[in-house]
């Protein structure tokens, strides 16, 4: 009897040693993971404001006038480096994913502007890939109050992956915005090579294995 609680004892504290190795372990992952954040968070930013305020002095026309394909050009480029700068600083910040406390900013915005902002990020991937981008928007719902940053995301992700798994030869993308009462219904549909039947019960669920669809 006693030779079982003594050996009930030892198994007991090579458990807990265990699991204070596991723990260490991942305080040094953690701790591992903040300090190549904290560098990256120069490396990364750095560039992207100099491209940013560079342009914008540009857009001035402090040096000279631009013509009408430069000054599109530029805005391009100030509103793609605008929208990578913000995503940089949320993966940065991922101790707030991390923690549940991710804040949301919303305002008034206009629906159509802030898709046709995101349209300019992969219109020129898309014209690449033989893809046409048809717009419907219902014109009772001009603006709408939400969070900016994480509107152009999600419709930013939505539209890269329409891209990326459309067919060789091309296809298009249909975006529909649609006012109902007093809520917005978006939608995105493509001609892609879409998802199996049986996969998709993986949808929204994380995943480390190649994309299954």
């Amino acid at each position: 009897m006693l030779d079982s609680i003594e050996h009930l004892q030892e198994e007991q504290k090579k458990a807990h040693e265990e699991i204070r190795e596991k723990g260490d372990k991942l305080a040094y992952v953690s701790n591992q993971k903040s300090e190549f954040l904290a560098n990256m968070s120069h490396e990364l930013r750095t560039p992207l404001n100099s491209i940013i305020g560079f342009s914008e002095l540009l857009e001035q026309k402090i040096h000279g006038d631009l013509n009408e394909k430069q000054e599109r050009y530029l805005k391009n480029i100030i509103i793609s480096s605008k929208f990578l700068l913000s995503l940089i600083n949320d993966i940065l910040d991922l101790s707030k994913v991390e923690a549940g406390k991710i804040e949301l900013v919303p305002e008034m915005l206009s629906v159509p502007k802030v898709i046709e902002e995101t349209i300019i990020l992969i219109k020129e991937k898309a014209s690449n890939h033989n893809i046409h981008i048809r717009k419907e928007f219902d014109p009772d719902m001009e603006y709408l109050w939400a969070d900016k940053q994480r509107f152009k995301q999600i419709f930013f992700n939505l539209l890269s992956n329409s891209i990326k798994f459309s067919k060789p030869e091309g296809g298009s993308i249909t975006i529909i915005s649609k006012k109902e009462g007093d809520m917005a219904r978006f939608s995105i549909s493509d001609t892609g090579i879409g998802i199996k039947k049986e996969n998709m019960h993986k949808l929204f669920k994380e995943t480390g294995r190649d994309p299954w669809w």
